[in-house]
């Protein structure tokens, strides 16, 4: 029986002609979609051992492997990666595709003063903790060296881990509502004062 990495170990590239012909689709369809987003950098990649070295290196050292990731912005570059065989459905490549594009390289473009995108971050904590909970839990953003830790922990030791989790209700609210899809209607007042 074949071994499953796990969380912060390396992936296991695994030949899979079905995540090959997603990825190709997903390419195509991402092209015809990035029109309003022209600066961004979209990448498919058919899995997840199929990331670039510096970013597989930056996950397997935070536990972020091998952990159901299916898209992700690389803050450093800009570029958004979207991993085709965890995309199960078009449904699922366009959620996870404007999650990523407006939801983080969107949010991060409009609010580049990083004293105005702390502060709706913060806005966010404290009117809506429990989605920033639930939505930086998801991406374990209260785990820090391999320890997890409280919000408010994470938010002494870790603090650009604790406003990323707060960022993660925006990007599932923008993955939501282009799909087509209703999020928790308590952050609509803040989606509102974003897109305004």
């Amino acid at each position: 029986q074949p071994m499953v990495p796990q969380p912060g170990e390396r992936p296991i590239k695994v030949p899979n002609p079905e995540a090959t012909r997603k990825a190709d689709k997903m390419r195509g369809m991402v092209g015809s979609l990035l029109h309003p987003f022209s600066a961004a950098d979209v990448n498919v990649v058919e899995s997840e051992a199929d990331l670039p070295e510096h970013i597989l290196s930056w996950m397997m050292a935070h536990n972020q492997t091998n952990t159901g990731v299916r898209g992700m912005l690389w803050p450093d570059t800009g570029s958004v990666y979207l991993i085709a065989d965890r995309l199960f459905s078009d449904g699922d490549a366009f959620e996870v595709m404007y999650h990523e594009l407006v939801g983080h390289y969107g949010l991060r473009s409009m609010l580049a003063n990083r004293h105005t995108y702390n502060e709706l971050m913060e806005g966010i904590w404290r009117d809506l903790p429990d989605l920033a909970k639930k939505y930086g839990s998801r991406n374990n953003y209260n785990v820090v060296n391999g320890k997890t830790l409280s919000w408010a922990e994470v938010k002494q030791v870790e603090p650009e881990q604790w406003y990323a989790a707060a960022e993660e209700v925006i990007a599932y609210t923008a993955g939501l509502i282009n799909s087509g899809r209703m999020p928790d209607p308590r952050i609509m007042p803040w989606w509102k004062k974003l897109i305004e």
